[in-house]
């Protein structure tokens, strides 16, 4: 973290390799596991182990990229925006957005660059890390002190999340972290679980979902890929609107997961 904040992104970027090979080595299940997940996406390969390498390399510069701009260095990258008008109708529309994305990419700069697209306040809605070591880190980083932060298990954080969008405001949230209550969807020649959380957010507000991923086209170049907005039914079945509205950001997630498989940041078994 202190190399991210102070050292110039040139000295960074030759120090990319030994931060990937640290977790590569000592972490064997992770590595394992990259593996596994990258052969169900793009196939099996005799080069598993060095597939698996070339995700945490790109892990490690999303990382450096990121806790510089934790740390108020600001954002280092050059991002380049697909599709903003999407977002820019959704927000004009009044009713507040949803923006959804996972964790694929740089996508820690997604509220930095939000805000600096003009979309600020953002609020971001996210669960408390289980480890509370981890948990005190990012307590401490600069995210948590310039946005709004909402963990998603607290008793009224729906509420929170409500009146935000209904005030015309900009949510945040991952979709493929399950904590809470979850589908099982279609999801590369599997069922993986996926948060239904957002759609039953959005379905409660009126607000619509844009699923917006950042995808890494250098080390310090991002592409940020703005989708065509969910727009949540309300019938009379609230189960089937919901579920609905998360087979379409499974689908999106899935697109993108399979263009880009080596910036996909899923260190478990996704399906399980």
């Amino acid at each position: 973290m202190w190399g991210s904040r102070h050292l110039p992104p040139p000295a960074k970027l030759v120090t990319m390799p030994l931060w990937a090979a640290i977790p590569f080595v000592l972490v064997p299940r992770a590595r394992r596991q990259i593996a596994q997940n990258l052969e169900r996406v793009i196939g099996p390969s005799r080069a598993a182990p060095a597939r698996a390498y070339g995700v945490l390399l790109s892990f490690a510069q999303s990382l450096a990229n990121s806790y510089a701009a934790h740390g108020g260095r600001g954002v280092e990258v050059k991002a380049q925006i697909s599709g903003a008008e999407r977002l820019a109708e959704a927000r004009d529309a009044g009713r507040g957005v949803i923006v959804a994305t996972g964790h694929i990419g740089p996508w820690q700069l997604g509220p930095y660059l939000l805000e600096q697209a003009g979309y600020a306040p953002v609020t971001l809605a996210m669960a408390r890390e289980i480890d509370a070591g981890v948990q005190r880190v990012e307590e401490l980083l600069e995210l948590r002190r310039r946005f709004r932060v909402v963990y998603t298990d607290g008793t009224f954080a729906a509420l929170e999340l409500l009146r935000v969008l209904r005030e015309g405001g900009l949510v945040a949230v991952q979709m493929d972290r399950t904590n809470g209550a979850q589908l099982r969807l279609p999801f590369i020649d599997g069922d993986a679980p996926f948060a239904s959380g957002p759609a039953a957010l959005a379905r409660a507000a009126e607000s619509p979902i844009v699923p917006v991923f950042l995808i890494a086209t250098g080390p310090f170049r991002v592409r940020v890929e703005v989708g065509e907005p969910i727009r949540v039914a309300r019938t009379k079945s609230r189960d089937a609107d919901v579920e609905a509205a998360t087979r379409a950001l499974a689908g999106a997630y899935e697109a993108c997961v399979r263009e880009h498989p080596y910036q996909w940041y899923a260190f478990h078994d996704f399906w399980a």
